[in-house]
């Protein structure tokens, strides 16, 4: 490692505490907010009760983290549509940043690429997750701004969203 890097590190330490604070609460806000929205079919954050494993998370974090996973009732049409819409959220693959980000997953795709996996693993990944699964990175922004532009996105339509299922048909061709 360079001492220059060493020294990004050092400093980006002082405030660790206080951004993974900001992660962990506005992440349970929004996960809050989604859990009741009527364009979401499940949550999984485990700061809500609904998460199976909430019981053993709340014993052995002191916070649950900036993470959380939506599946969308409108599949990958929807989980697209979200992409389209979205303002404040940016759209990318990375983690942990000061940035909201979200980033959807063609399950199907990924499954079906994956070589290491056995058919029954396949089902049994298709059938807990199906299409429309969109992860969210919560940043440090306002969550009540992200609460705003999350609900705009996943109350409208858009003629993308429609023909989000035609692109992934596309794509697992090219496979």
């Amino acid at each position: 490692m360079s001492p220059f890097n060493a020294w990004l590190i050092a400093r980006g330490l002082v405030t660790l505490p206080l951004r993974m604070a900001r992660h962990s609460e506005s992440a349970w806000t929004i996960a809050r907010f989604l859990e009741g929205h009527p364009a979401v079919s499940r949550v999984v954050y485990p700061g809500l009760e609904s998460h199976p494993q909430h019981e053993l998370a709340r014993r052995q974090m002191a916070a649950f983290g900036g993470m959380l996973t939506v599946q969308l009732r409108g599949g990958l049409g929807a989980a697209i549509t979200l992409a389209d819409k979205i303002r404040l959220f940016t759209y990318a693959t990375s983690l942990g940043h000061a940035r909201s980000l979200l980033f959807y997953y063609p399950t199907d795709f990924y499954v079906d690429a994956a070589p290491y996996l056995f058919d029954e693993q396949k089902r049994r990944i298709r059938e807990w997750t199906g299409e429309g699964i969109v992860r969210l990175s919560v940043g440090l922004e306002a969550p009540q701004d992200l609460i705003a532009d999350l609900d705009q996105a996943l109350s409208g339509r858009t003629v993308k969203g429609l023909i989000g299922p035609a692109a992934y048909a596309v794509l697992k061709r090219l496979q």
